[in-house]
């Protein structure tokens, strides 16, 4: 089959829509977001990027969270999953899905739409966390239930309905209605008192994801390395958008380091590598940042991270790792970047393939195989090398599950760092996982599209895991002592 658009204008647009900055877990921006245009809508108010699809001008009615009734959140199970036990930045060390929610009323969206995961980016975020936690204080204001398992990839992607039941200054009850499907911020409906404001919009066409299954099937590997070579030399603003990837993201991890935040992962393993109980290698130190990083972010610190395919830890480990090593072993940035952009765009493609939510861990199954290959190739490993390093990774820790978004990831991602850069030196050695070696095909793409395979048929894994994290409920603050 021919392919219908250049190799350059297809790696060029997934980093575009796929690399974008996020303050919080994407779950629990989803769901404030979701709140914050039902809410706003009530009033009248909304960000430039939906005012332009409304269907008429609407005037709204003077309401406050004061007088909210009721905020009834319907979710789909991995992203009630994901939002249940992580911490929320700005909200005084808070977790879980309705101090989320809540502060969701008090935000406005950005009117830039790549800012659509900001929601939570606010100067005065103190005080109106003060005021979103007195509302969750409220029993019975705040209602979040998850829906059915669908059918996966797509079908299994993301939903959040926020219905928000609030008085006017007459006491007339009025109700606002935001649906997101299908990615974190694509808003496919808005309504107010059964008034349809927004044009029922469907899924995104997705025109460039959908692309990379037949990118990665038809050209050669080393083909892609080669266009990701020449563009990442010749394109200013996707240049400068992995080099802030770059900043962004390791930021997180000295934050995290310098707070010693969340379970304090990556903090501790430096201290084992001080006192010499730990190696002071380049896969200790892999894991070091990309825990740190992760510690921060899944305490709810408030830092802002590079994200790739939708979520915040799948940018940390697809970058994380690249950079250790680039800055522990003949560091050349220019080639660091190029590195980076390889990872992002392999995870994105294991993400076309396995779907953006499932039970998974994608830091693992999806970043971890973009980590190996972007470490491979920025050591000067070739295109068949970088293939080996993906089947390394693929046929070590794939199946890793995911039971939620929370403090724990900083260990699950420490381990896939060191797995990454393991990887890769073993592929630079020529050491590989050779095809009929369980899910590991000769040809990279065809493992990663058996990652998928695997990935799809795990519903039935992942409700069990929903089961039993609704026996435990809400982790309500830190308590290293548990």
């Amino acid at each position: 089959m021919k392919q219908e658009m250049p190799i350059d204008e297809i790696i060029s647009k997934v980093l575009e829509e796929q690399v974008v900055p996020a303050l919080g877990c994407t779950e629990s921006v989803a769901l404030g977001l979701a709140t914050s245009i039902a809410y706003n809508a009530i009033r009248g108010k909304f960000p430039t990027w939906i005012k332009r699809h409304l269907k008429k001008k609407f005037d709204g009615f003077e309401v406050n969270p004061e007088n909210i009734d009721e905020i009834f959140v319907k979710t789909d199970p991995n992203t009630w999953k994901n939002a249940l036990n992580v911490g929320v930045p700005g909200s005084q060390g808070k977790y879980g899905h309705k101090i989320a929610i809540a502060l969701g009323v008090f935000c406005v969206s950005s009117d830039d739409p790549k800012d659509k995961l900001m929601l939570f980016n606010d100067p005065e975020i103190e005080k109106k966390s003060f005021l979103a936690n007195k509302l969750v204080e409220k029993k019975g204001k705040i209602k979040v239930v998850d829906l059915p398992f669908k059918k996966p990839p797509d079908e299994q992607a993301v939903y959040v309905e926020s219905k928000v039941k609030a008085k006017d200054e007459n006491g007339r009850i009025h109700e606002g209605i935001a649906v997101i499907e299908h990615n974190h911020t694509n808003v496919t409906s808005v309504e107010v008192d059964t008034l349809e404001l927004l044009e029922k919009r469907g899924k995104p066409s997705n025109r460039y994801m959908n692309a990379l299954p037949s990118l990665f099937g038809e050209e050669k590997l080393s083909r892609i390395v080669d266009a990701i070579e020449k563009l990442l030399t010749k394109d200013k603003e996707l240049i400068k958008r992995i080099s802030d990837a770059i900043y962004k993201n390791k930021k997180a991890s000295e934050l995290g380091m310098g707070k010693k935040a969340g379970l304090r992962v990556g903090f501790t393993f430096q201290k084992l590598i001080d006192e010499g109980r730990l190696s002071g290698d380049l896969a200790n130190y892999s894991k070091v940042r990309t825990a740190a990083a992760t510690d921060a972010r899944m305490a709810g610190e408030n830092v802002t991270v590079m994200t790739c395919a939708g979520s915040g830890n799948l940018g940390l480990m697809a970058s994380l790792p690249i950079i250790t090593v680039a800055e522990g072993w003949r560091q050349d940035k220019e080639r660091m970047i190029k590195a980076v952009a390889l990872s992002f765009l392999i995870t994105c493609y294991v993400t076309r393939c396995s779907g953006v939510l499932s039970a998974f861990c994608g830091c693992a199954a999806k970043a971890g195989v973009g980590a190996a290959a972007g470490v491979t190739y920025y050591l000067g490993g070739n295109a068949e090398q970088i293939g080996y390093a993906i089947n390394n990774i693929a046929g070590n820790i794939t199946g890793m599950i995911c039971d939620g978004a929370k403090e724990g990831c900083a260990m699950k991602l420490a381990t896939a760092a060191g797995v990454a850069v393991e990887s890769a030196f073993l592929a630079l050695e020529n050491v590989k996982i050779c095809p009929g070696n369980g899910i590991v095909f000769e040809k990279p793409p065809q493992t990663i599209q058996n990652i998928g395979e695997v990935a799809t048929s795990m519903v039935e894994t992942d409700k069990a895991i929903v089961k039993i994290l609704k026996k435990r409920g809400c982790f309500k603050k830190r308590n290293f002592s548990c």
